[in-house]
């Protein structure tokens, strides 16, 4: 969880005044006054966008911020200044009308000194630039980019306020980790030390329990070890987080204090024995997320990411890598609490420069994004390499990963990056590299030799590229979403058959905004819609991941050619299948051969229900692999390799009414699914997504709003686009557009807290049905 905040950090939010230009001015101290600004709160973007638009463009420009600190008589003789954990992307500072500095690079934190700045009220100013600019990564321009460069002040703003002489770091991590014992160790920074200081360091367990203390004259490099008995370790399922509080004192006075959470955990990528994390071999399976959120770009708050987090968890994965630059504090927080392991990238898209300033900027990336997260136990693995791009030499890429060490020092610690376009293959350069792709044998090798790596993407690219058949909306009918899970499922099936891979992440987690496709501005390649809304394939890693029983009827049961194909995703050891309260079969997981694959070009859109209608190889894929012929999907092969394979039944005849999945363990049912064929609209319902986090009254927190149009069986009617309303009331409001239709049935709302704690009354409307309304809390924190 990085360094915990203290009660000398004052989140500063609330309360500043923004600009937006039309029209980019030169660089010059802001000529706005009056009516030009807003009131807005952080974290906050440059415009909110408009999704429902036939075109997407992300705003690009010149924003400014700005706000007034009253000083404070107790600031004389202090250390005072603000920390910014990110501003997009080229931030130019004022102080009282003078300008301070500017920072470049839009994702990593950066300090403004007001120490001397005291003696009257400060005010401070922001000009923000996020338009394309090649001098620093990402580099690229966003009309080429696979992601946008969504502006703002869009993180946290601290004000922090402290002695000359004070804490400016901790590092603290685990070392010697075993059932029986394990060494924590603390190293804090101390900045402007004076004579007679002495640095006292306390731990304590998850329950609270003191476990040591070590006390110690301030020198160069504080520096404690505390031994700990029995540790409660970090892993995926017992996420356990110990604390450690580090004071400076002065004549046994306490004039500075920091808390830092620390996880006792051991990783190891082993190449002959797979990845292990305290002793224990787990194999990783995850997904790409990007940061980018509907309508507000990257502008979330802290309780946001944690929801995201728990999403994404929920889903069964254990592993993220956070594409394809370092992302929210927050996020990483909120990894750290669930349980999930992360890679966590540099800026970087398939774009270099050979000059000293930009190569200088990227080693100043490694070694700032090394620095900020290097506490946080989830954090497995670094990308210090520029995603995708293959022109450096190797000398480059090993200066990357020398700097990531000095910065990490001693500790658990890993790089990792892409093997492809290296000059030596003899001479492995991450510690863990990412695998190759072969498109002629349509496999991923290993390219070091003797170097298992990860697979870090997949499930997108092999299956068309720009046309991938991976790339399906929520709303885009029954065949093409089995097809697109049918692709995410041979693909993990093969990654897993591959004893060169420690694990492997799918292309992508959530449907993201692109900048570099204007027909297709959103990727649609994700588990999730945009509005974090499920699609089939999402199940499927379900029953991979969750520990709790779950099954999930894949199909839906509209009226269809009889008999026909019902798919089933579950984590159980058998399936039954009942037809209006009759079981019409009952069978064990598919277990079938694996064989290559045949990329269906639709003709029949229910081609994979009944094996039936124009199916040819798509000319973009190999039909076979390793002279193993291809199969059609959901054939009740290519699954040997699963941890939990899907249930296809075959033959079962249509007959309307109920159909049912009962998932069987230990010949006990353990979970159950229904559908019905779809009726006509009767009504809606109101979903609050909160994940069980209360929207919090800041101004900026926000929840999606789901409103489901349903038949008379309760049952979301997937084909319903019926536009609906949403109005809100109380101490909230509706973020975008407030009427919508509904995609597969569901009409997807955000809604925003407006500093007002209380009751959040929520109101759904649509076309000739009664209207609905349910309510939600805004909570202080």
């Amino acid at each position: 969880m990085g360094v915990l905040m203290t009660p000398r950090d004052i989140r500063v939010n609330d309360n500043w005044a923004f600009h937006r230009e039309e029209s980019p001015l030169p660089l010059t101290l802001n000529p706005y006054t009056g009516s030009d600004w807003e009131p807005v709160n952080l974290p906050h973007s440059a415009r909110l966008e408009d999704d429902t638009a036939s075109e997407f463009h992300s705003f690009q420009g010149i924003v400014w911020y700005k706000k007034t600190f009253k000083s404070s008589p107790s600031w004389h003789g202090k250390r005072v200044g603000l920390k910014f954990e990110g501003a997009m992307q080229v931030a130019d500072v004022w102080v009282n009308g003078t300008h301070r500095l500017q920072h470049t690079g839009g994702y990593l934190p950066f300090d403004l000194d007001l120490s001397n700045d005291v003696s009257r009220d400060i005010e401070v100013e922001l000009r923000l630039d996020n338009r394309d600019n090649a001098s620093f990564p990402p580099g690229r321009p966003q009309s080429g980019l696979d992601f946008t460069y969504a502006g703002g002040l869009y993180r946290n703003v601290w004000l922090e306020v402290t002695n000359r002489s004070y804490i400016a770091d901790v590092y603290a991590y685990s070392k010697n980790v075993t059932n029986d014992a394990a060494e924590v160790v603390v190293q804090p920074t101390i900045g402007a030390s004076e004579a007679g200081e002495s640095v006292v360091i306390t731990l304590f367990d998850p329950r609270g329990n003191l476990v040591g203390t070590k006390s110690q004259m301030v020198n160069d490099q504080p520096r404690a070890t505390i031994k700990v008995a029995r540790p409660s370790r970090w892993d995926l399922d017992h996420p356990n987080l110990y604390r450690v509080v580090t004071r400076l004192t002065q004549g046994g006075r306490v004039i500075d204090e920091v808390y830092t959470a620390v996880g006792i955990r051991a990783l190891k990528f082993d190449h002959s024995s797979g990845f292990q994390i305290n002793g224990r071999p787990v194999r990783l399976e995850g997904s790409n997320r990007h940061m980018g959120f509907p309508i507000i770009g990257n502008a979330a708050s802290d309780s946001a990411q944690y929801r995201e987090a728990k999403r994404l968890k929920n889903l069964g994965l254990n592993f993220l890598r956070l594409a394809h630059y370092p992302q929210s504090s927050a996020f990483l927080d909120a990894c750290d609490e669930l349980g999930i392991l992360v890679i966590d990238p540099i800026p970087g898209w398939q774009f270099f420069q050979n000059t000293p300033e930009f190569k200088a900027h990227v080693f100043r990336d490694i070694d700032e994004t090394v620095r900020r997260d290097r506490n946080h136990p989830s954090v497995a693995i670094f990308e210090t390499c520029l995603n995708e791009t293959y022109s450096p030499p190797d000398e480059f890429w090993l200066e990357c990963h020398r700097v990531a060490h000095a910065a990490f020092g001693e500790g658990n610690f890993f790089t990792g990056g892409d093997a492809y376009g290296k000059r030596d293959y003899s001479r492995p350069i991450w510690d863990v590299p990412w695998t190759g792709w072969d498109d002629e044998k349509f496999t991923r090798p290993a390219l070091f030799k003797g170097q298992k790596g990860i697979d870090r993407e997949y499930g997108d690219y092999e299956f068309g590229g720009e046309d991938s058949s991976s790339r399906v909306d929520r709303g885009g009918g029954e065949g093409a979403l089995l097809l697109q899970a049918w692709n995410f499922i041979w693909s993990h099936n093969r990654n897993r058959g591959n004893p060169w891979s420690f694990g492997d992440l799918t292309w992508e987690a959530i449907d993201t905004y692109r900048g570099m496709n204007p027909t297709y501005p959103i990727s649609r390649s994700g588990m999730l819609d945009l509005f974090r809304l499920p699609k089939p394939v999402a199940y499927f890693f379900q029953s991979q991941g969750s520990i709790q029983p779950m099954v999930k009827i894949a199909n839906s049961w509209s009226p269809r050619p009889s008999p026909t194909k019902v798919v089933v995703f579950s984590n159980s050891e058998s399936v039954a299948l009942r037809l209006n309260g009759k079981e019409i079969a009952r069978q064990n997981p598919d277990s079938g051969p694996t064989t290559g694959y045949i990329g269906p070009k639709i003709a029949d859109p229910l081609y994979w229900a009944h094996g039936k209608g124009e199916i040819v190889p798509a000319t973009q894929i190999n039909d076979s692999v390793g002279g193993e012929p291809g199969a059609l999907p959901f054939t009740g092969g290519n699954c040997q390799n699963l941890s939990h394979p899907p249930f296809t039944f075959e033959g079962v005849p249509y007959a309307g009414g109920i159909l049912e999945a009962i998932g069987y363990r230990g010949g006990k049912p353990v979970a159950k699914d229904w559908v019905f064929p779809p009726g006509k609209p009767t009504h809606l319902a109101i979903r609050v997504d909160t994940q069980e986090r209360a929207l919090q009254a800041d101004g900026s927190d926000f929840l999606f709003v789901y409103v489901e149009v349903l038949d008379d069986h309760n049952q979301v009617v997937p084909d319903s686009v019926l536009p609906v309303e949403l109005k809100v009331h109380g101490a909230g409001e509706v973020l975008g557009a407030t009427k919508r239709a509904a995609v597969a049935g569901i009409a997807p709302f955000m809604i925003r807290s407006n500093r007002r704690s209380g009751t959040v009354s929520i109101e759904a409307i649509g076309t000739n049905l009664k209207s609905v309304k349910t309510t939600t809390r805004a909570v202080k924190s």
